[in-house]
Protein backbone atom coordinates (compact mmCIF):
# COMPACT_ATOMS: atom_id res chain seq x y z
CA UNK A 1 0.00 0.00 0.00
CA UNK A 2 2.00 3.35 -0.67
CA UNK A 3 2.33 5.89 1.93
CA UNK A 4 -0.43 8.59 2.54
CA UNK A 5 0.39 12.49 1.65
CA UNK A 6 0.62 13.16 5.57
CA UNK A 7 3.56 10.46 5.81
CA UNK A 8 5.75 12.55 3.09
CA UNK A 9 5.92 15.25 6.19
CA UNK A 10 9.53 15.57 7.10
CA UNK A 11 10.73 16.64 10.29
CA UNK A 12 12.29 19.83 8.48
CA UNK A 13 9.04 20.91 7.23
CA UNK A 14 7.29 20.29 10.48
CA UNK A 15 10.12 22.16 12.33
CA UNK A 16 9.95 25.06 9.96
CA UNK A 17 13.92 24.63 8.90
CA UNK A 18 15.52 26.38 5.99
CA UNK A 19 15.82 22.81 4.40
CA UNK A 20 13.83 22.73 1.14
CA UNK A 21 12.52 19.16 0.47
CA UNK A 22 11.42 17.06 -2.66
CA UNK A 23 9.73 13.60 -3.23
CA UNK A 24 10.80 11.34 -5.47
CA UNK A 25 7.98 8.79 -5.69
CA UNK A 26 6.84 5.53 -7.78
CA UNK A 27 3.82 7.08 -8.06
CA UNK A 28 1.25 9.88 -6.82
CA UNK A 29 -2.41 10.94 -7.60
CA UNK A 30 -3.45 14.57 -7.93
CA UNK A 31 -5.20 14.79 -4.28
CA UNK A 32 -1.83 13.62 -2.98
CA UNK A 33 0.29 16.13 -5.24
CA UNK A 34 -1.63 18.96 -3.66
CA UNK A 35 -1.67 17.46 -0.55
CA UNK A 36 2.68 16.99 -0.58
CA UNK A 37 2.68 20.99 -1.37
CA UNK A 38 0.11 21.68 1.36
CA UNK A 39 2.65 19.60 3.88
CA UNK A 40 4.75 21.88 2.65
CA UNK A 41 7.13 20.07 0.00
CA UNK A 42 8.93 22.19 -2.56
CA UNK A 43 8.79 19.38 -5.59
CA UNK A 44 7.51 16.40 -6.50
CA UNK A 45 9.65 14.03 -9.32
CA UNK A 46 8.27 10.69 -10.46
CA UNK A 47 11.47 8.08 -10.66
CA UNK A 48 10.57 7.14 -14.60
CA UNK A 49 10.83 11.36 -15.50
CA UNK A 50 13.70 11.88 -17.51
CA UNK A 51 17.29 13.14 -14.94
CA UNK A 52 17.37 16.42 -16.80
CA UNK A 53 14.07 16.54 -15.38
CA UNK A 54 15.22 15.85 -12.05
CA UNK A 55 18.38 18.26 -11.69
CA UNK A 56 15.73 21.22 -13.08
CA UNK A 57 13.81 20.52 -10.14
CA UNK A 58 16.61 20.58 -7.29
CA UNK A 59 18.00 23.75 -9.16
CA UNK A 60 14.21 25.63 -8.55
CA UNK A 61 14.31 24.34 -5.22
CA UNK A 62 17.31 25.24 -4.67
CA UNK A 63 16.67 28.76 -6.10
CA UNK A 64 13.56 28.82 -3.41
CA UNK A 65 11.16 28.14 -5.75
CA UNK A 66 8.45 25.42 -6.11
CA UNK A 67 9.11 22.39 -8.75
CA UNK A 68 5.64 21.34 -10.54
CA UNK A 69 5.94 19.55 -13.59
CA UNK A 70 3.79 21.40 -16.27
CA UNK A 71 1.70 18.11 -17.70
CA UNK A 72 0.96 16.45 -14.20
CA UNK A 73 -0.25 19.92 -13.16
CA UNK A 74 -2.54 20.15 -15.90
CA UNK A 75 -3.75 17.07 -15.83
CA UNK A 76 -4.41 17.25 -12.31
CA UNK A 77 -6.16 20.53 -12.37
CA UNK A 78 -8.92 18.97 -15.44
CA UNK A 79 -9.43 16.27 -12.75
CA UNK A 80 -10.22 18.41 -9.68
CA UNK A 81 -12.26 20.69 -11.95
CA UNK A 82 -14.13 17.42 -13.22
CA UNK A 83 -14.84 15.88 -10.13
CA UNK A 84 -16.37 19.44 -8.76
CA UNK A 85 -18.62 19.62 -11.46
CA UNK A 86 -20.12 16.39 -10.90
CA UNK A 87 -23.38 16.40 -8.16
CA UNK A 88 -22.41 15.37 -4.98
CA UNK A 89 -25.10 13.50 -2.93
CA UNK A 90 -27.02 15.35 -0.17
CA UNK A 91 -26.23 14.39 3.32
CA UNK A 92 -28.49 12.00 5.30
CA UNK A 93 -29.92 13.28 8.73
CA UNK A 94 -27.52 10.45 9.97
CA UNK A 95 -24.84 12.08 8.94
CA UNK A 96 -25.40 15.01 9.96
CA UNK A 97 -26.44 14.09 13.42
CA UNK A 98 -22.84 12.32 13.43
CA UNK A 99 -20.80 15.50 12.40
CA UNK A 100 -22.31 17.55 14.80
CA UNK A 101 -21.18 14.71 17.54
CA UNK A 102 -17.98 14.52 15.66
CA UNK A 103 -17.06 18.15 15.90
CA UNK A 104 -18.38 18.64 19.63
CA UNK A 105 -15.34 16.08 19.95
CA UNK A 106 -17.07 12.80 20.95
CA UNK A 107 -15.22 9.75 19.57
CA UNK A 108 -16.93 6.94 17.65
CA UNK A 109 -18.15 4.77 21.03
CA UNK A 110 -19.90 8.07 22.20
CA UNK A 111 -21.32 8.65 19.30
CA UNK A 112 -22.84 4.90 18.65
CA UNK A 113 -23.91 4.96 22.15
CA UNK A 114 -25.57 8.42 22.06
CA UNK A 115 -27.32 7.46 18.67
CA UNK A 116 -28.18 3.78 20.01
CA UNK A 117 -26.42 2.32 16.99
CA UNK A 118 -23.25 0.15 16.53
CA UNK A 119 -19.81 1.53 16.27
CA UNK A 120 -19.73 0.44 12.71
CA UNK A 121 -22.75 2.50 11.53
CA UNK A 122 -20.74 5.49 12.61
CA UNK A 123 -17.55 4.49 10.44
CA UNK A 124 -19.68 3.85 7.68
CA UNK A 125 -21.35 7.07 7.78
CA UNK A 126 -18.10 9.06 8.36
CA UNK A 127 -17.24 7.47 5.26
CA UNK A 128 -19.57 8.37 3.30
CA UNK A 129 -19.16 11.74 4.58
CA UNK A 130 -15.20 11.86 3.80
CA UNK A 131 -16.64 10.71 0.11
CA UNK A 132 -18.98 13.26 -0.38
CA UNK A 133 -16.98 15.82 0.88
CA UNK A 134 -13.51 14.48 -0.63
CA UNK A 135 -11.84 14.37 2.80
CA UNK A 136 -9.82 11.60 4.34
CA UNK A 137 -9.52 12.69 8.09
CA UNK A 138 -11.76 13.81 11.34
CA UNK A 139 -9.02 16.53 11.64
CA UNK A 140 -10.38 17.44 8.00
CA UNK A 141 -14.25 17.10 8.63
CA UNK A 142 -13.51 19.17 11.99
CA UNK A 143 -11.86 22.11 9.57
CA UNK A 144 -14.20 21.54 7.05
CA UNK A 145 -17.10 22.15 9.51
CA UNK A 146 -15.85 25.09 11.25
CA UNK A 147 -14.98 27.06 7.64
CA UNK A 148 -16.98 25.84 4.90
CA UNK A 149 -20.14 23.66 6.13
CA UNK A 150 -21.22 25.37 9.53
CA UNK A 151 -18.67 28.51 10.59
CA UNK A 152 -19.21 28.77 14.56
CA UNK A 153 -19.74 31.82 16.10
CA UNK A 154 -21.11 33.38 13.50
CA UNK A 155 -24.11 35.64 13.74
CA UNK A 156 -26.10 33.85 11.59
CA UNK A 157 -25.46 30.34 13.45
CA UNK A 158 -26.54 31.62 16.65
CA UNK A 159 -29.67 32.85 15.68
CA UNK A 160 -30.65 29.83 13.15
CA UNK A 161 -32.91 27.01 15.01
CA UNK A 162 -31.31 23.45 15.27
CA UNK A 163 -33.50 22.18 12.17
CA UNK A 164 -32.02 25.31 10.00
CA UNK A 165 -28.67 24.29 10.64
CA UNK A 166 -28.99 21.10 9.83
CA UNK A 167 -30.23 21.92 6.69
CA UNK A 168 -27.79 23.92 6.23
CA UNK A 169 -25.41 22.02 6.23
CA UNK A 170 -27.13 18.92 4.55
CA UNK A 171 -26.95 21.21 1.63
CA UNK A 172 -23.10 21.78 1.87
CA UNK A 173 -22.60 18.18 2.61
Amino acid sequence: MPPRPADYETRAVREGLPTRVILVAASIDDREALEVFRLGIHGVVLRDMAPRLLVQCIRKVLAGGRWVELESLRSAVENLLREEALPRPAATLAEVRVVGLLVQGARNKEIADYLRVAESTIKNHLHNIYRKLNLSSRGELAQWYRTAGHPSGSSESRSMGRSEQILQLSAAI
